[in-house]
């Protein structure tokens, strides 16, 4: 079987973050894979017991068939149906009105919670939801409650089962997944809790919504399933911590920046070290693609600047912060790294290097950004995300809310404009 190209997949999971970083974070501790005809029509998940990863599985038509948008559909599709314990849960029951209850939650809950459009998801008026597979059994769709579970509508399905409709479209393929014991989804709670440590309110996020399709007993219900399995349980134990970790406002920063970025630019583009372990390529392997010329124009992507102050309280937190700076995506987002005292010094990556060690002065920051765009080096006034103990003089930025002031501890606000945020680091991690 031929696996799916490293670019195209890396595009996919590039894609995901934009519904959830949960969603890209699992799909990408497995692998993609084209299969036939007789193996699947639509696409369907296995854990390689032997190697310890998931395996996605794409016909090849009808993955060609499939825009990015949809890919991501498919693949979230099947990311729920692991997380909720689905082939385990669905084993014993009748697999045709199974098949349909297990969609009807999935599909409605991507909508309902991760952003999907129903109009936008390609075939969608032919698969499983709750309005039009509870119509053709005779029933008021608006008497069925929202956010249930699977065996709900399968027990509702199951009373009509000589009238239901079984030629409803499924996403994918459910008998492999099935075949998935305890101990596969437990392994892969595992490996998945590994990718996680650096996303923990996402995952609080995530599990909420999750809950919502696991049943949790309503206050006073009956009739209510409490079916949280292994990935649950695994989401969950992340969330005991008592502070989250102040990397965490970068991620949330840059999940709703790449709301308002949408570009599907094929190009050179180097893989993120998060995703390094999937394609098993070196840090300078770069990915062939439809362009190779040129990246895409530096005008699409976000600017964005990190400042170190290098007073002594600061600069111990150096690699901590370059690190979460490397986490963005060069194609998507214009990385600016600065340090200062007095002045602002340019640095890179690969340098690593510090200057400056002296007083704080914090107008010349916003003098610099004013710089930048004045000889045209950035077309857009950034995102700021600035270290420091917050000794130095006032600085009065043009867009204080676009500015992130991360104060160590025992450090002082007085020198910061009212709307820029500050985030005081000894209530983080």
């Amino acid at each position: 079987m031929k696996v799916i190209s490293d670019a195209e997949f890396y595009k996919v999971l590039d894609k995901l973050d934009q519904f959830d970083l949960v969603f890209s974070k699992l799909a990408s501790i497995g692998k993609p894979i084209f299969c036939d005809d007789k193996f699947c029509k639509t696409a369907c998940v296995t854990f390689d017991k032997a190697g310890k990863y998931i395996k996605w599985y794409f016909n090849e038509n009808y993955w060609n068939s499939l825009d990015l948008y949809n890919r991501c559909f498919v693949i979230c599709h099947e990311i729920l149906h692991l997380l909720l314990d689905h082939g385990q849960r669905g084993r014993t029951l009748d697999a045709n009105i199974r098949n349909i209850a297990m969609d009807i939650c999935v599909n409605e809950m991507l909508c309902r919670s991760f952003g999907f459009t129903r109009s936008s998801i390609k075939d969608g008026e032919n698969f499983c939801w709750k309005d039009n597979v509870f119509k053709s059994v005779g029933i008021d769709p608006d008497t069925i409650p929202d956010k249930e579970t699977m065996e709900y509508y399968y027990a509702l399905l199951f009373k009509n089962a000589k009238v239901i409709n079984v030629s409803f479209k499924l996403v994918d393929s459910h008998g492999e997944m099935s075949e998935m014991s305890d101990g596969d989804l437990q392994e892969i709670a595992d490996i998945l809790g590994k990718e996680l440590r650096e996303i923990e309110g996402p995952v609080k996020e995530f599990t909420e919504k999750l809950k919502e399709a696991e049943g949790k007993k309503k206050e006073g219900g009956k009739n209510r399933g409490s079916h949280g399995g292994a990935m649950e349980k695994m989401l969950e134990k992340f969330l005991v911590r008592r502070k989250p970790k102040w990397e965490q406002v970068i991620v949330n920063w840059k999940k709703e920046s790449l709301k308002q970025l949408d570009t599907d630019v094929d190009t050179w583009m180097k893989v993120s070290r998060r995703y390094s372990h999937v394609f098993e390529l070196s840090d300078d392997y770069f990915l062939s693609s439809e362009i190779e010329d040129e990246l895409p124009p530096k005008k699409d992507r976000i600017d964005v600047y990190f400042f170190l102050d290098t007073s002594g309280s600061c600069s111990s937190l150096a690699e901590r912060f370059w690190k979460a700076a490397r986490s963005l995506d060069p194609r998507k987002f214009n990385i600016i790294l600065r340090c200062f005292d007095t002045h602002v010094y340019e640095i890179s990556f690969k340098e690593g290097k510090l200057y400056g060690f002296g007083g704080t002065s914090f107008d010349i920051l916003e003098e610099h950004i004013q710089e930048e765009i004045k000889a045209k080096k950035i077309n857009h006034y950034p995102s700021c995300f600035v270290v420091t103990d917050g000794y130095g003089n006032a600085i009065q930025p043009q867009y204080p809310h676009k500015w992130h002031i991360f104060l160590t501890e025992n450090g002082s606000v007085g020198c910061f404009a009212q709307g820029m945020k500050i985030h005081a680091l000894d209530k983080y991690e």
